[in-house]
């Protein structure tokens, strides 16, 4: 084994071991990791470099060879003796790498492989249905990852990524030439990336591409330049006049960089085995000028070799750098996974059983408080269930009031006239229509069927009444069905906030299920009971005697005294009146002398004037009699058609009187046992149905239902993967720690073993001229 890199292996090993566990625990992703990224101008050499450094072959190809980011995990071993070498395919959207192939060891077959990946990475992911085919991108972010081991492996981590190009075939997207731009940024941004900037010296040193980002940066706090090693590839193909300008940038004179310029000399085919082209880079720098004439210093930078030992030095030194960080990260990660352990429920028989019946006595408790009523917090609007329900049971009054009419003692207003106004009294709350005297008039007039002559027809106010009660239903029921929804929203939201945490288990399910179930048994003994109390008002019956007539007196009062009115009250009376007198003296139908009828219309006005003719003295009301009589005598045409009239308006006005009395006490006694049917069928039937259902539940359920009721069918699943990842993160920082220790007492200094110094990735330290001696690499242990 060559010596100088079995002591930089020693020196590498615990802090590359650090890298290697946390890809190992296969969560790289989940924290910024040290990498090294090659990048460059297309065909400027950096798969050659990454052949020099790794000793495998890559795809070669026309034009631009590397087709994706390439990832390379190179690890210094002996066991196994020889190369040994794994490809897998990492896909931004999956968690996971797939595994591409397995313990290649020919180098021609793992060039193969990593061509054939690239055009696997190139096509669809694994999870991606929705794209069928093979190759679907000519570039592409996926990754191909490289694990190669072996005893001629330095310990280097590196990213070789696509080179920039600047235009594509006619063929290709041009969006390419973005998509390359976009992955360089991606990788040169990330603070503890190193890049290995590659120029080929066949090129103009001044060519854009890559070489902006580095030295042109203008992002905040950019310290791209800091932590850049520069690497000159065919260096044997530079032009004469162009050869102090690249020595100028080869010795850091010009392109300044804080690590300087390696050079590096490419092998001249295709076919030359990596000892070979490693011998014959040697022998170049040595017998080549100016490289032969440089300085110790300076020769310490020429040659993949120590290009290789440089960066895997200087790697380890970030890493070593990043350890504390590195493990504070996965300390905080460890912490958020118990805390995420802690927040898991995690229940056994006895538990799950004692967790039900505690949170149903909570709830039977809390669900009873709510029936009850629970005022807001002072000041706060947020009112609770039974302020919004009676706010509700106000209106079913109203709907009542708008399905009972108002009678109104005028005649009907024609086209164009103002409506009567005689309906308006303050003792009428119906809200519902207008029925005037004339239409009232005509309907008993259309009612009549056997009845006796004068007399009303049978049964017309309770007729009238039955007509507007049977409406009273709708109103009731419409206001029921707006508590109900209001009352399934409000328990739905508290059953969800009281057991959401065992919403997968069932439990949660099972509430909502029992809630549903008693809502609708008491609901429909509600619609029931409110049918009901519909179906008795279809019978208009009172035991409010005394409530009715008076109320009927004041209606029918109201009615008679409403303006003009008076002269129709008088010529009423006088037809009842003269009806007795004449069916008393039935030998004074013909003939009548006017004196007698005028004295006994006059002696009985003088004894009930003041009853039907409101606000009329005895003496007014004699003195109308006397005047409006005088032509009675002989009872012609149109003292009898007024006589008539007055009759048959008295008859719709008692008719009015008495439904509209009736209607009015019926319809406030309806509202308020609707309200009272309402809040007792429903809601405390509700209230009492679920206090005995989640009494009932606990003891009729099972210790094992009870755990399936209460436990997430994928909770232990989800504890096992998150105790999985909290393990992963603990080994892991275990064996950040523990490199930690070592380097704490490791004192060794590898530049005192006259091997290449390391320098900080974010300092430059020239002091020494750069460079240290270098180990004769020919000299084996």
């Amino acid at each position: 084994m060559n010596r100088s890199l079995k002591t930089l292996h020693d020196y590498s090993k615990p802090r590359l071991e650090v890298l290697k566990q946390i890809r190992r625990a296969g969560i790289e992703r989940e924290v910024e990791l040290p990498c090294v990224a090659a990048v460059g101008v297309q065909s400027a050499g950096k798969s050659s470099v990454i052949e020099a450094v790794s000793g495998l072959k890559l795809p070669r190809g026309a034009g631009t060879c590397t087709k994706c980011p390439m990832e390379f995990r190179l690890e210094h071993c002996t066991d196994p003796p020889s190369l040994s070498v794994d490809i897998a395919l990492r896909y931004a959207n999956e968690a996971k790498e797939v595994i591409f192939r397995q313990n290649l060891s020919d180098v021609d077959e793992i060039r193969d492989a990593i061509a054939a990946a690239q055009e696997k990475i190139l096509g669809p992911s694994p999870t991606d249905t929705a794209t069928s085919g093979n190759r679907t991108h000519t570039f592409s972010e996926n990754c191909v990852s490289v694990v190669a081991k072996g005893p001629n492996m330095h310990d280097l981590y590196f990213y070789d990524i696509p080179g920039v190009i600047h235009e594509v075939a006619d063929e290709e997207d041009p969006a390419q030439i973005d998509l390359i731009k976009r992955l360089v940024k991606k990788y040169v941004s990330k603070p503890d990336c190193i890049v290995l900037l590659v120029m080929s010296c066949g090129h103009d040193s001044e060519i854009g591409g890559v070489a902006p980002l580095i030295f042109d940066s203008a992002e905040p706090d950019s310290n791209i330049r800091s932590r850049t090693v520069g690497v000159l590839t065919k260096v044997d193909k530079i032009e004469p006049e162009l050869e102090q300008r690249w020595l100028k940038m080869f010795n850091n004179e010009i392109r300044r960089l804080d690590h300087g310029w390696f050079a590096v000399k490419l092998p001249a085919g295709n076919d030359v085995s990596w000892e070979e082209a490693r011998s014959d880079e040697r022998d170049y720098f040595a017998e080549h000028q100016p490289w032969m004439s440089l300085p110790r210093a300076s020769k310490d930078r020429l040659g993949s070799e120590q290009l290789a030992r440089y960066i895997s030095k200087l790697l380890s030194n970030l890493v070593a750098d990043r350890l504390p960080a590195i493990s504070q990260e996965f300390g905080t990660k460890i912490d958020d996974c118990e805390a995420s352990l802690d927040k898991m429920p995690h229940f056994d028989e006895l538990v799950a059983h004692e967790t039900i019946v505690t949170a149903i006595d909570s709830f039977s408790a809390q669900f009873s408080r709510h029936i009850q009523g629970i005022p807001p917090r002072p000041f706060s609007r947020d009112v609770g269930l039974v302020f919004k329900v009676k706010q509700l049971y106000r209106t079913i009054e109203d709907g009542v009031s708008k399905h009972t009419p108002r009678f109104c003692p005028d005649m009907c207003p024609t086209q164009g006239s103002a409506a009567g106004s005689s309906s308006a009294w303050a003792q009428i709350t119906a809200t519902g229509e207008i029925v005037y005297i004339d239409q009232m008039m005509e309907h008993i007039k259309l009612s009549v069927t056997r009845e006796l002559p004068g007399e009303l027809p049978y049964g017309i106010v309770p007729k009238i009444i039955t007509y507007y009660v049977e409406n009273w239903q709708n109103a009731a029921l419409g206001v029921f069905r707006e508590v109900k929804q209001l009352t399934v929203e409000h328990f739905r939201e508290l059953v969800q906030r009281h057991f959401s945490e065992y919403e997968l288990g069932g439990f949660l399910r099972d509430i909502l299920n029992m809630l549903e179930e008693n809502i609708t048994q008491c609901a429909s003994r509600t619609v029931a009971e409110l049918k009901g109390m519909a179906a008795m008002e279809m019978v208009p019956a009172t035991i409010m005697q005394s409530d009715y007539l008076v109320l009927q007196t004041a209606i029918r009062r109201h009615y008679q005294s409403s303006p003009g009115d008076t002269e129709s009250s008088l010529w009423s009376f006088a037809a009842n009146m003269l009806g007795v007198f004449l069916a008393a003296n039935p030998d004074m139908c013909t003939g009548i002398e006017a004196n007698i009828v005028g004295d006994f219309l006059v002696k009985n006005a003088l004894r009930l004037g003041t009853e039907i003719a409101q606000g009329l003295t005895a003496d007014e009301t004699q003195t109308n009699f006397q005047s409006q009589l005088t032509g009675i005598f002989g009872l012609d045409s149109s003292s009898v058609d007024r006589l008539t009239a007055g009759r048959e308006r008295n008859n719709a006005l008692e008719v009015m009187a008495s439904a509209q009395a009736y209607l009015q006490l019926a319809a406030k006694r309806f509202a308020d046992e609707a309200a009272s049917c309402i809040d007792h069928f429903f809601l405390r039937k509700l209230d009492d149905g679920m206090r005995n259902a989640l009494r009932l539940l606990p003891a009729n359920t099972s210790p094992e239902i009870c755990l399936r009721l209460v436990q997430d069918p994928l909770a232990e699943e989800r504890r096992m993967h998150m105790a999985e990842k909290r393990d992963r993160y603990t080994t892991v920082k275990r064996a950040v720690d523990k490199a930690r220790r070592e380097l704490a007492g490791d004192t060794t200094d590898l530049a005192t073993e006259n091997s290449l110094p390391i320098y900080s990735p974010l300092t430059m330290d020239y002091s020494d001229g750069g460079f240290g001696d270098i180990v004769d690499s020919s000299v084996d242990e």
